[in-house]
């Protein structure tokens, strides 16, 4: 083990240092776009572009790492995310941050997919669980680090957005130094929604839903922050705090999916985020401290956090193991078109209810997602625990990651190339 991490500790110094710049940027845009005096609407519309490239990325940006080679392509996706971080500041206005929002997204899903193809080529069968976690666990400090990075400036001038730039710039280095092998993944293709839907109803609702949560979050708690009267430091807590409180918790809800039904879980994980999302609702009114918020945020990072793994989860009970990474690009696809919706609604909401419909969003599509829930566990049986996948948690950012995970057959795997996908049957009182 200690072998393989040394071999891909330069891709994991590349991953964090990608990470923190991005994590900057997403906290730098919503706080300037707010002092600017954007509408929230305006907002959201440039945060939810972030994800609709990351959404084209992990559809098309596959076919030009497999053109243009592994190190060509990251160094033409990093210098394309390195301009447009540093583009910002030069045009303050609502159309060319769209596009490069869009750009910095389409390149961040490429980026992401040349290193963890990477980390899954080094890696073998009974190490590839290790590796994910350090993964995971590296690009949670890189969001908090980069979340909180933006205290050291003021935000609206010029040298945040340098800093960013640099650190994009930086996550060149260790990986086109690296001497691991360029693996092939011209054979990766995701499941189709359809397909998808057909063989698991509740895992293509709960990875949008999960989109809907995680990209409302992301793209607008930064405006919620700043509406509801705290400073960059207190935003930048609130931020992050879903981000630990994710980390910590989701973990704990996953173990418990392995040993009861795995839906049983998600209802009872979503109820508990909609009261807490109601809750949220009148905290202004209850208390202005920021440990109040902070507090409210991490306990809502588990339930949401956990949404997209229970999900991945589910599918994977109803599929044979060489289909998993071709749903998880699938289970992707529905997570990014669920993000870029998640800004947009959100900002609406906010904008004609006022700031406190923040968590009423996420109220509403918890409720949602519980009743569906409900509905699917009347209609289909449960499959008995030890027939169930394990718990493992895959980040949602390009369809690569699903070789990583450990439940897979074999690396590489990706879908047949020949003959229609069919779903298996129904248990039989479904």
């Amino acid at each position: 083990m200690l072998t393989v991490l040394f071999q891909v500790s330069s891709i994991l110094m590349g991953a964090c240092l990608l990470m923190i710049g991005a994590s900057l940027l997403g906290i730098l845009l919503p706080l300037s776009m707010a002092r600017a005096g954007f509408p929230t609407e305006l907002t959201g519309l440039v945060m939810s572009s972030y994800y609709a490239g990351l959404m084209l990325g992990s559809k098309y940006g596959l076919g030009i790492i497999v053109r243009f080679g592994h190190i060509r392509a990251f160094a033409g996706f990093a210098a394309l995310v390195c301009a447009a971080v540093l583009a910002h500041p030069l045009w303050v206005d609502v159309a060319p941050w769209i596009a490069l929002r869009l750009v910095c997204g389409f390149c961040l899903a490429g980026l992401f997919a040349v290193m963890e193809s990477w980390l899954n080529d080094s890696s073998t069968n009974a190490t590839r669980g290790r590796v994910l976690s350090i993964y995971l666990m590296t690009n949670y400090i890189a969001m908090t680090a980069g979340q909180l990075l933006v205290n050291l400036w003021d935000f609206w001038k010029l040298e945040p957005f340098m800093v960013g730039g640099l650190i994009v710039a930086l996550s060149l280095v260790p990986v086109v130094m690296t001497r691991e092998r360029a693996p092939d993944i011209s054979k990766v293709q995701p499941l189709k929604l359809r397909e998808l839907f057909r063989i698991s109803p509740l895992a293509v609702t709960g990875t949008f839903c999960s989109g809907l949560l995680m990209g409302g979050f992301y793209g607008m708690g930064a405006v919620y922050a700043a509406l509801v009267q705290f400073d960059t430091w207190g935003v930048s807590v609130f931020l992050s705090a879903l981000v630990v409180g994710g980390f910590l918790l989701q973990f704990p809800i996953g173990k418990l999916s392995d040993v009861l039904d795995r839906r049983s879980v998600m209802a009872v994980a979503v109820v508990i985020a909609c009261g807490l999302s109601v809750l949220g609702v009148f905290l202004p009114n209850l208390t202005g401290q920021l440990w109040a918020f902070a507090l409210l945020a991490a306990l809502c990072g588990g339930p949401f956090s956990v949404v997209y793994p229970l999900s991945t989860g589910q599918a994977f009970d109803y599929l044979p193991k060489e289909r998993y990474v071709a749903a998880s690009g699938g289970l992707l696809l529905s997570y990014a078109m669920g993000a870029t919706a998640g800004p947009l609604v959100c900002s609406f909401v906010m904008a004609n209810l006022g700031a406190s419909a923040f968590f009423g969003y996420f109220a509403t599509v918890c409720l949602a997602l519980f009743l569906f829930t409900l509905y699917r566990m009347r209609v289909r049986t449960p499959l008995p625990a030890r027939q169930q996948e394990v718990f493992k948690n895959v980040p949602a950012m390009s369809p690569i990651a699903a070789e990583l995970d450990p439940r897979a057959t074999t690396q590489h795997a990706g879908p047949a190339t020949e003959g229609p996908i069919e779903a298996p049957p129904p248990p039989a009182a479904a």
